[in-house]
């Protein structure tokens, strides 16, 4: 292997994939070449490029431990590289914070050896006692020098994996709740009153991204393009609970703006997200300068609240005062915290279960607070499928393979903790990333072109484990489309649940599966965000609005209007098959869609998420993929309130619980 051959594979640099259609796919030789210089690396540089190698190869072998010690308890063996002649040498152990200070000699299995300068070195074992899992600090002392490493103890699952039983829970975009005494947009007093509507039928409500957004930019209003992941956006704050921590004259002045802004606002079909905004933070601002008249100790328990609920630097924050952003983000998670404890009061087993976009703008706070991380000119994507026939590009900025790792992946830890707080699960969107990413990027000669570049899996895998644990959140990896077999395995073997979507589950010939088929482990949704909800799916109005919006011609249309009606028949018999129901083209979407949901009851998923959108009968998409601005995508809301939906399907909604209960 030559010397920047070597340079590709050690910084991740994808040489081939097997594509949707079977073809095994090798990228050209340019096409790497570029990958590596997205990552500011000079590929004519000999020297440069060796230097590269020998830090992410020979070196580690050089040293016992590396910075991040992974750690798995089921058998707390840590692994130590010395020379083989030094195999018999007594080494020692200090982790400080658990008061552990020990010595003896390694375990003689030789796990991998490299041979460098004529010395072998070999990868050993070293018996450790029951350590917490989570991650410490520690010294290991070899031949008089001592070597720093983090220990992270790795646990075999994530969070809580092992009850069986099947559960009922809602997948709602909480922007889109239609409740009269909102201000044009859903938020949390709205998601409270979803959960009391819920009545006991419910185990769980899976949300949109409630990533901060763009406050300055409202009309940016994808979830899966956010400012910044971390941190959560304030549209979501309800007011009315807000200004009643106002001090007295402020907040019946609030009370008062908030009043007539909820009676004068327009009730829309869609969002308008510029007068949404300008209220509302109107509002939050005013709020803010009525904190800062507030007394020491209440100024004081506003800060430790917030230090609870975010994770941010110290160097973030002011002493015992929150910036105006830091306030606004205490009020979000306050409310946040309370949807999740009512969650736990009517009995939901998991409560919210919130999604973690797979990137952020290539504009925002995020990028620009960790703009070191990032490759340049490289963003990532999705390569060609059967819905995008040349490939997506995402225009979200891709992370470097190597940088991660910098300050023991604390940018990964800290994303991951964050959105695990105040809720019982989390949905991570496009989990492939974690193994691999599709860049997309220029090359020298003005050609788009993209390959994979493969991240480390084991410690981003073990990340997830560790903060589920530590967290107690359970764990969703999205993985639809292409996805490595080791990735699928790894999630399975580590309780992590995967998400299968009704229209996707086909064999080769095309048909739909059989329901017990499905991986029990997993979260089953007839539809998602990314396409149409199954009554404007039956009624073809997802094409007919691909049509209107001049995004297909006539002839496009009447291709994709035949491929729907023959997927409707092949729908009908699979139900036909599994429920002795007799269904056609003809029959009403709700006669259709109650028995389709009665049959996927009985799957052996142990997840089954009943769109919100569907219980509304919706028939326009929350979001067209492959439209920016010619389609109002995140913007449109329910046709119902809450309480009318649960009224009409509360009887649905018992069934389907019941049958899950007879099937567990």
């Amino acid at each position: 292997m030559d010397v920047l051959e070597q340079a590709m594979y050690l910084h991740g640099v994808g040489s081939e994939f097997t594509k949707y259609t079977g073809e095994h796919v090798y990228f050209s030789h340019d096409t790497r070449k570029q990958a590596l210089r997205c990552c500011d690396i000079d590929v004519s540089d000999i020297v440069a490029l060796s230097a590269h190698n020998f830090e992410h190869d020979i070196a580690k072998w050089l040293k016992p431990v590396t910075d991040v010690s992974l750690v798995k308890e089921k058998d707390f063996r840590l692994s130590v590289r010395v020379p083989e002649s030094d195999l018999d040498m007594l080494i020692g152990l200090e982790i400080p914070s658990l008061q552990i200070n020990l010595q003896q000699k390694l375990i003689p299995d030789v796990l991998g050896d490299y041979r460098y300068n004529d010395i072998r070195y070999v990868e050993v074992g070293f018996h450790l006692p029951s350590i917490p899992i989570g991650y410490h600090n520690a010294k290991l002392t070899f031949k008089g020098e001592q070597f720093p490493t983090e220990l992270w103890i790795v646990p075999s699952e994530a969070f809580g994996t092992d009850d069986g039983d099947k559960r009922v829970g809602l997948s709602i975009q909480l922007y889109s709740l239609n409740e009269k005494g909102n201000l044009g947009i859903g938020d949390f007093g709205d998601l409270k009153q979803l959960i009391q509507q819920s009545r006991g039928q419910l185990d769980y409500i899976l949300l949109n991204p409630l990533h901060e957004l763009f406050e300055d930019q409202p009309e940016r209003a994808s979830p899966y393009s956010p400012n910044h992941r971390c941190f959560l956006n304030p549209l979501y704050i309800n007011l009315v609970e807000a200004v009643a921590l106002a001090t007295t004259d402020t907040g019946t002045q609030l009370s008062r703006i908030v009043e007539e802004a909820s009676q004068t606002i327009k009730r829309a079909s869609f969002i308008d997200y510029s007068e949404v905004s300008k209220i509302k933070y109107e509002v939050l601002g005013l709020l803010y300068r009525d904190y800062l008249t507030w007394n020491v100790e209440r100024k004081e328990r506003a800060y430790n609240e917030f230090l609870s609920y975010a994770v941010v630097a110290a160097s973030e924050i002011n002493e015992h005062e929150l910036t105006q952003s830091h306030f606004y983000q205490w009020l979000a998670h306050k409310q946040l915290y309370d949807c999740q404890t009512m969650c736990e009061r009517v009995g939901m087993g998991i409560g919210l279960i919130n999604d973690l976009a797979v990137g952020c703008a290539n504009d925002g706070e995020e990028f620009q607070e960790y703009r070191h991380l990032f490759a340049n000119g490289a963003n990532v994507g999705a390569p060609p499928d059967p819905w995008a026939e040349d490939g997506q590009d995402w225009g979200l900025p891709a992370l470097d393979t190597k940088h991660l790792s910098l300050d023991n992946y604390a940018y990964f830890r800290r994303l991951i903790k964050s959105n695990m707080k105040g809720v019982g699960g989390l949905r991570i969107d496009h989990v492939m990333a974690i193994r691999r990413l599709w860049w997309c990027f220029t090359q020298e000669d003005g050609h788009r072109t993209g390959c994979y570049m493969y991240y480390p899996f084991e410690h981003l895998l073990s990340i997830l484990l560790i903060e589920s644990q530590l967290n107690n959140v359970m764990l969703i990896g999205e993985d639809l489309g292409i996805v490595p077999e080791e990735v699928r395995a790894a999630l399975k073997e580590s309780g992590i649940f995967s998400n299968i979507l009704f229209y996707f589950e086909k064999d080769h010939l095309g048909q739909f599966v059989n329901p017990i088929t499905y991986r029990t482990e997993s979260l089953l949704m007839i539809a998602n965000h990314d396409v149409p909800p199954f009554y404007g799916w039956w009624q073809s109005r997802d094409i007919e609005l691909r049509y209107e919006y001049s995004l297909i011609n006539d002839q496009k249309k009447d291709e994709l209007l035949q491929e729907r009606q023959l997927e409707i028949a092949k729908l009908c018999t699979w139900i036909h098959q599994h429920s002795g129901n007799q269904v056609t083209a003809l029959c009403s979407p709700e006669l259709v869609y109650e028995v389709l949901l009665k049959i996927l009851a009985k799957s052996n998923a142990r997840l089954l998420t009943v769109q919100l959108d569907d219980l509304d009968e919706a028939t326009v998409p929350v979001n067209m993929p492959g439209t920016n601005l010619e389609f109002p995508n995140w913007r449109r809301k329910l046709n119902h309130s809450v309480e009318d939906i649960f009224n009409k399907k509360l009887e649905l909604l018992k069934e389907v619980k019941e049958l899950r209960t007879l099937n567990g």
